[in-house]
């Protein structure tokens, strides 16, 4: 209790680290977009990227540690509904733009590897557009 006490304490002192937090969280959504990643819009900082089956999100986290180097909390029942399986993103303010960059390009790695039929992207004018 003494510890969020004093995390909170420590933000109300400082609200460029909250605002930063919420850049890098939209930072890494518009760039998982853009990829055509699948991934659940909210509010949250959390970004969780929508894979739709248990053992093919397990597949992806585990290529995502062991090819890309990049752990990543895969999330399976009974914590979300079958069929909604999905990896649970949490971007800090640490984490900076070529962070955000390496974990694009390693998720579009993993899903043209192992799930390519679920980026959701098509090319229209030299621009990637996101599918319907």
């Amino acid at each position: 209790c003494a510890a969020a006490r004093t995390s909170i304490a420590y933000l109300k002192q400082y609200p460029e680290l909250r605002q930063l937090h919420q850049q890098r969280s939209n930072t890494l959504k518009n760039s998982l977009l853009q990829a055509g990643i699948p991934i659940l819009l909210a509010a949250s900082h959390i970004v969780p990227v929508m894979v739709g089956n248990a053992s093919l999100c397990r597949q992806m986290t585990d290529m995502l540690l062991y090819t890309h180097n990049i752990y990543v909390q895969p999330l399976n029942h009974p914590t979300v509904e079958w069929g909604t399986e999905r990896m649970r993103l949490t971007p800090s303010p640490l984490h900076t733009e070529q962070d955000i960059s390496v974990l694009t390009s390693a998720l579009v790695n993993v899903f043209q590897t192992l799930a390519p039929d679920k980026i959701k992207t098509k090319t229209f004018n030299n621009k990637i557009v996101i599918a319907a």
